[in-house]
């Protein structure tokens, strides 16, 4: 084969030679460090640990990333278990303080029936007192009261009697209806709190039925459980 001209000229024109350029250019040389039969790597390793031999990497790979699943699974139901017996305080919480609430409307029932039969039995005494009063006054005129008393002072002592006892009577009706009034709005807010408590248990409710629900959604009934079926799939039995 023919040399072209201009190649031949540039050759000659180059003062280093082929082994020149060979000796100044830096050496390259790449290196493969091979394994040897008796040490295993990090995968098989772990596969030796978990009991599993004779698999291909890709089976290995398989596994490994099995039981990081597993692991995350394990530690997600670890919180579900912990978040659902917080829940279950919490619910057993609001039925106490639901209880509390009733106890307590009880209690102002019973206060309210009792405050209206004390001014029940003071309007009853009122009476009586005007009553013996009234007959002292008309049915013994000779007594030492009707001497010492005149047609006006008695007339007077009968308005004043009347007054106090108008008075006596709107100021009972007005406490009552103040002492109803405050007792109503009490029995109003806690019912109205009752009602609350019962919502929230049941919200507490719903959410500790979906949790108990989750590890089911996945086919898992438990960590161990889920971790002996991905066992099996790997060694393909």
């Amino acid at each position: 084969m023919e040399i072209h001209p201009l190649l031949s000229e540039v050759s000659n024109n180059n003062p280093l030679t082929s082994s020149e350029r060979e000796r100044r250019s830096p050496a390259f040389n790449l290196h493969i460090a091979a394994f040897s039969e008796n040490s295993g790597s990090a995968l098989q390793l772990h596969c030796h640990q978990e009991g599993i031999m004779n698999l291909r990497n890709e089976e290995q790979v398989a596994v490994i990333q099995a039981g990081t699943v597993l692991s995350l699974c394990e530690k997600w139901l670890k919180q579900i278990d912990s978040t659902e017996a917080a829940l279950t305080q919490k619910m057993i919480d609001l039925e106490n303080e639901k209880d509390l609430f009733s106890k307590q409307k009880g209690y102002l029932e019973e206060e309210l029936d009792y405050r209206k039969q004390a001014l029940d039995q003071a309007y009853m005494r009122i009476q009586e007192l005007e009553a013996t009063l009234y007959n002292a006054l008309q049915q013994d005129p000779g007594s030492g009261v009707g001497e010492s008393l005149t047609e006006r002072q008695q007339e007077e002592l009968r308005i004043a009697v009347e007054k106090l006892r108008r008075q006596i009577l709107r100021q009972s009706r007005e406490f009552d209806s103040q002492i109803l009034q405050e007792r109503m709005e009490l029995l109003h807010q806690a019912q109205q709190r009752v009602r609350e408590l019962e919502n929230r248990i049941e919200i507490q409710k719903r959410q500790i039925k979906e949790i108990e629900e989750k590890p089911l959604f996945f086919g898992l009934n438990s960590p161990s459980m889920a971790k002996q079926q991905v066992l099996k799939r790997s060694h393909g039995t």
